[in-house]
C-alpha cells in the first residue's frame, strides 16, 4: 500500500514540475523582459517558435510534372507560414511599424521512384512575392538527380524570406536584415522577433511540418531534415537546426559569419577601418558603426548577436546535440561580404566530429546562381549520414616560418570508398591591396582581363602520401614576399564507388609581405568595378531634427531655381515633384530614425530634380533658338 502511495506521489510529483515548467515557459515568451535577461536570451528561438507559429496551409495546388530523364516526379505548390511581424497587446503596431503579413512560398518537392530514406533535404532559395505564373519555375533536373541518386525526397522552398516587404516596396535581402536589425537595437522589448532570420527560420519549421504530412498522405514517411541555404538562408540553416531536432545535417553556403562580433571587427581591421561595398545596407543603417555604439546601443548589439548567432549555443549544453550534429560548410574564396579566412573565427570550435569546410575556388558571394558548384558534395554528404557513416577529416597545421608559410595536411577517411585523390594548393596574390574579393578581379588561376590589376595565378598540385587506407599526408610550403598579400588554402578532390565528386578544404590563410612599410592600399575605385568599392570607416550621424532643417534646406535650393526659371505647366509639374519628395524623406525619417540614409535618399531627390531643372532650362533655351527662327 505505501509503495502504491509513493510511486503515485513520485509521479504526481513529476507531472506537476512538467505543467509548472510548461506555464512558466509559456509566461516567459510573452514576458520581453524577462526574456532579454543573458540568462533567458537563449530561450528566444524556441519562444518564437511558439509564439510565430501558425499552421501551414495549401494555398494553391499546381500540377504534378513528370522530370524528364529521371525516373523523379515534381509536386509543386504554394503555401502559407508565419505571419509576420507579430504584435502583441502589450507591444502593438504603432503608426510607423510594417503592416502584419502571411507570408506564402512557392515549394517544390522531387519525389524519386523508389524513396528509401526517411530523410529530406530542403534547399531554401529566394524569390520575390506576390507570386505570380511565371514564378512557376520548371523542373531542375539537378534536384531530380539528386533525389533519384540518393534515394531522398528533395524540396527546393521558394520566398525564404518573403520580399520586398509591405509597406517598403524597395526592400529587399540586406536591406531587410539591416533594417529589422535597427528596430531591435532601437527597441528589442518591442521588437524582440522582429530580426529577419527568426521568421524565415520558423517558416523553415512549418514548411518541415507541411512536406510531412504531404508526404504520409503519399505513403512516405518523413523523419529527418538536411537542410541548405546560401547567405541569409544558409544562416537560416544554422538557427533552424537549433529550434528543432529533426534537423540532423545542414549544408549552409557562403555565410562565413559565426562569431559575428569578431567578425565585423575583423572585417573593419582587415580592410584599413572602412568596409567591403557589400555591407552598404549595414552600412546605411549605421549598423556598421559599432564602435561608436552608445553603451546603450552596444548591449542591445550583443543581446541580438546572443540570440541569432549560432557561435553564442556552443557553450550551452542544453543545445549541445543541436551544435554537433554533422556540417558541411561552403564559402566562397572571394567573397563580397565576408572574408576569405573567415572561419578561423568559430570552426576549431564548432562541436561535435563531423565538421567539414569547403572554399570554392574563384567564386564570390552569388556562387550559389551557379548549379554545378552548388551540387558537388551533396550526395556524398546525403548518403554518409543517411547510411550514418563518419565523414572525412582533414587536419590541417598551417605555420609561420622565417620566409615562407608550411602547410601540413593529414587526410582521413578510412572507410571512403575513392578513386583520383588529388590535392590542389590555391594562391593568390595581390599586389595592389590585401583584398581578395572576386569582384575585385582577384583570382586563383591564371585570367587575362583587362580590368585585372592583381597578377596572373596558378594551382600548385599538392603530392599527397598514402600512409595506409584512406589516409593521406601532404606538405606545402608558400613563400612570403616582399610586394604581395597572398591568400592560400589547400583543397582535397576524389571521386567515390558511385562517381560522386568530394571536395573538402583547409583553412584560408592570409599571407602578409614582409615589406611592413607599404601597410594597408585600397583597390583602385574604379566605377567599372562598382562592387570592389571600399566605403569609409565611420558614419557621423546627427539628430533628426538636425536632419529634418538640413533636408529642408536642401530642398528649398532647387525650388527657389525652379520659381525663378521656370513657368507655365512644368513650373506646377515640378511643384508637385517637390512636394512628393518631401513627404517620401519626411516619411524616411519616420520609418528609420537614422539620419545618415535619410540625407542621402534626399540628395539623391534633389540630384533628380536638379536635372530635371537643367533639361528644362536646355529645352526652353533649345525652343528659344528655334521660335527666333
Amino acid at each position: 500500500m505505501f509503495r502504491r502511495f509513493f510511486l503515485f506521489f513520485i509521479a504526481f510529483f513529476i507531472y506537476s514540475a512538467g505543467v509548472s515548467s510548461e506555464i512558466s515557459n509559456s509566461e516567459i515568451c510573452n514576458d520581453h523582459t524577462e526574456l532579454l535577461k543573458p540568462e533567458n536570451q537563449h530561450k528566444v528561438l524556441n519562444c518564437a517558435k511558439e509564439v510565430l507559429y501558425q499552421k501551414p496551409e495549401l494555398l494553391k495546388e499546381l500540377p504534378t510534372i513528370k522530370v524528364d530523364g529521371t525516373n523523379t516526379t515534381m509536386y509543386q505548390d504554394i503555401i502559407s507560414t508565419v505571419k509576420w511581424p507579430w504584435y502583441s497587446k502589450d507591444n502593438p503596431k504603432s503608426f510607423y511599424d510594417l503592416p502584419s503579413t502571411t507570408w506564402e512560398h512557392l515549394v517544390q518537392v522531387y519525389v524519386p521512384k523508389n524513396v528509401s530514406s526517411d530523410t529530406a533535404i530542403i534547399q531554401m532559395y529566394l524569390g520575390e512575392n506576390p507570386i505570380i505564373d511565371r514564378d512557376y519555375a520548371k523542373p531542375n533536373d539537378k534536384f531530380a538527380k539528386l533525389a533519384e541518386k540518393t534515394k531522398s525526397v528533395v524540396i527546393r522552398l521558394y520566398q525564404i524570406p518573403n520580399q520586398p516587404l509591405e509597406g517598403l516596396p524597395l526592400f529587399q535581402e540586406d536591406f531587410i536584415i539591416a533594417y529589422t536589425w535597427d528596430k531591435f537595437l532601437k527597441n528589442p522589448n518591442k521588437y524582440l522577433y522582429f530580426p529577419l532570420h527568426i521568421p524565415m527560420s520558423v517558416a523553415t519549421i512549418e514548411t518541415m511540418d507541411w512536406i510531412t504530412e504531404m508526404l504520409k498522405n503519399k505513403g512516405i514517411n518523413i523523419q529527418k531534415f538536411i537542410l541548405s541555404g546560401e547567405s541569409k538562408r544558409g544562416w537560416t540553416t544554422w538557427m533552424t537546426s537549433l529550434m528543432d531536432n529533426r534537423v540532423t545535417g545542414i549544408i549552409p553556403v557562403v555565410i562565413n559569419i559565426l562569431n559575428a562580433i569578431k567578425q565585423f571587427d575583423n572585417i573593419n581591421n582587415f580592410y584599413g577601418q572602412r568596409w567591403p561595398f557589400a555591407m552598404l545596407p549595414y552600412y546605411i543603417f549605421g549598423l556598421t558603426n559599432f564602435k561608436n555604439f552608445t553603451e546603450k546601443e552596444n548591449q542591445n548589439m550583443h543581446t541580438l548577436i546572443n540570440i541569432i548567432d549560432p557561435y553564442s549555443y556552443i557553450d550551452d549544453s542544453s543545445f549541445k546535440s543541436r551544435t554537433s550534429i554533422p556540417k558541411y560548410i561552403i564559402n566562397a574564396s572571394g567573397d563580397d561580404f565576408f572574408l576569405p579566412d573567415g572561419t578561423y573565427a568559430y570552426f576549431s570550435r564548432l562541436n561535435g566530429d563531423q565538421n567539414l569546410q569547403r572554399s570554392i575556388v574563384n567564386s564570390g558571394h552569388r556562387t550559389f546562381l551557379a548549379p554545378d558548384l552548388f551540387f558537388e558534395g551533396y550526395d556524398f554528404f546525403i548518403s554518409h549520414l543517411d547510411n550514418n557513416e563518419k565523414l572525412p577529416t582533414l587536419d590541417t597545421k598551417i605555420v609561420k616560418k622565417e620566409n615562407y608559410y608550411n602547410f601540413d595536411i593529414t587526410y582521413k577517411c578510412p572507410n571512403c570508398a575513392m578513386t583520383g585523390i588529388e590535392a590542389t594548393l590555391y594562391l593568390a596574390k595581390n599586389h595592389i591591396a590585401r583584398d581578395f574579393r572576386y569582384t575585385c578581379m582577384t583570382r586563383y588561376q591564371a585570367i587575362k582581363d583587362p580590368l585585372s590589376k592583381a597578377g596572373i595565378y596558378m594551382p600548385i598540385v599538392v603530392p599527397l602520401n598514402k600512409l595506409s587506407s584512406g589516409i593521406f599526408q601532404g606538405n606545402a610550403k608558400v613563400p612570403i614576399t616582399s610586394t604581395d598579400w597572398q591568400s592560400a588554402f589547400i583543397e582535397i578532390k576524389y571521386k567515390d564507388n558511385q562517381g560522386a565528386i568530394i571536395k573538402t578544404s583547409t583553412p584560408t590563410q592570409i599571407i602578409e609581405p614582409d615589406n611592413t612599410d607599404i601597410g594597408y592600399a585600397q583597390m583602385p575605385q574604379d566605377i567599372r568595378l562598382i562592387p570592389c568599392l571600399i566605403l569609409p570607416g565611420v558614419i557621423d550621424t546627427l539628430p533628426p531634427t538636425t536632419t529634418t532643417i538640413s533636408i529642408m534646406i536642401l530642398m528649398l535650393i532647387p525650388i527657389l531655381i525652379w520659381m525663378k526659371y521656370v513657368r507655365g505647366f512644368i513650373r506646377y509639374l515640378g511643384l508637385t515633384l517637390f512636394i512628393l519628395a518631401i513627404s517620401i524623406a519626411i516619411l524616411v525619417i519616420r520609418y528609420y530614425g537614422f539620419a545618415t540614409g535619410t540625407v542621402a535618399i534626399s540628395l539623391l531627390l534633389w540630384l533628380i530634380v536638379f536635372t530635371i531643372n537643367i533639361i528644362s532650362l536646355l529645352l526652353r533655351f533649345l525652343i528659344g533658338i528655334i521660335l527666333r527662327r
